[in-house]
């Protein structure tokens, strides 16, 4: 599946995707961020509000349990900082299909 195009509709490659949130990312004052950081941010935060792992899986295009796992650890490490445990609401939040 192709999300980003270029202006002649090609496919992008995965460096050119890069470069291109690279560039956005500093015409819009941000610094210090990257396609694949973003990318790991929203796994944490789908987790964070209790999305299920197939949801993960489905929005992230992962294969695995073991894949989505990995990319939210920092909402699992945020938990036990916390102490806090947030009530599952996938199902008003999230909505895949």
């Amino acid at each position: 599946m192709t999300f980003l195009t270029t202006r002649q509709g090609a496919p992008r490659s995965h460096k050119s995707a890069a470069q291109w949130f690279s560039r956005a990312y500093t015409d819009a004052g941000l610094t210090g961020l990257s396609a694949h950081g973003i990318r790991k941010h929203r796994a944490s935060v789908f987790k964070e509000n209790g999305a299920t792992p197939e949801q993960r899986m489905a929005f992230l295009g992962h294969e695995t349990q073991s894949e989505a796992a990995r990319y939210s650890k920092s909402a699992d490490l945020q938990k036990v900082v916390s102490g806090t445990e947030s009530s599952n609401s996938a199902g008003t939040k999230f909505k895949i299909g």
